[in-house]
């Protein structure tokens, strides 16, 4: 009896440790299940983290690579202090003059065709020691760097000379826009606007004086 007892006490014993084995299998497997979600929020945590960084480093390279693209457009306003009759012309033809002898294709802009016509006349003499290849002969664009016209919105031209008056379309799509802007006020008011413009566009204009000091 004594002997019986003895193993009916063991039992529970047994039992126990039986069920206290289990119960640290148990633990030891919710610990390897929370260690795994932990490492899986921990890695998809990082892995959004990355992916956020890629998507502002992206926005932050495309606005800048979008800044530098519109800031490589040179705009500058010469405006005309000369009293000069010729004074808005001669400037003008310098101009295309030194535009002609750095073989850079340009587009003079005139406000109407009695304008190009003038322009087109006066480029051929304004100065014996100076010759300006030019045409206003759209089927002579190809043999000439200077080509004067009076579309503003003309296409396939980098360099352009505006003397019309008129906003230049685009302006982004252009190397360099030189706005030639006579001694009037009417003149003046209708350039500021242009300028104003030209900044929504991203591009941030200069401009010089030009007195009688540089003929």
């Amino acid at each position: 009896m004594a002997c019986q007892g003895a193993n009916r006490v063991a039992k529970p014993t047994q039992f126990n440790t039986a069920n206290s084995k289990a119960r640290g299998r148990a633990s030891a497997n919710q610990n390897d299940s929370e260690a795994l979600l932990e490492r899986f929020f921990w890695g998809g945590g990082l892995i959004l983290g990355i992916m956020a960084y890629c998507a502002i480093f992206n926005s932050c390279v495309y606005k800048t690579l979008a800044s530098n693209r519109l800031s490589m457009t040179t705009i500058t306003f010469h405006l005309i202090n000369d009293n000069a009759d010729d004074a808005f012309w001669y400037h003008a033809a310098e101009l295309c003059a030194e535009r002609a002898e750095n073989d850079q294709l340009t587009y003079v802009v005139c406000a109407n065709h009695e304008h190009a016509d003038g322009f087109d006349e006066y480029l051929w003499g304004y100065r014996s020691d100076r010759f300006v290849p030019h045409t206003a002969d759209p089927d002579d664009v190809e043999f000439a760097p200077v080509f004067i016209g009076t579309q503003p919105a003309a296409g396939g031209f980098s360099y352009v000379i505006n003397l019309s008056g008129k906003l230049i379309e685009q302006p982004a799509s252009r190397t360099m826009i030189d706005e030639i802007i006579p001694a009037d006020e009417q003149a003046r008011n209708s350039a500021r606007e242009r300028w104003r413009h030209y900044k929504t566009q991203g591009i941030n204009p200069t401009h010089r004086a030009v007195g009688a000091d540089t003929k």
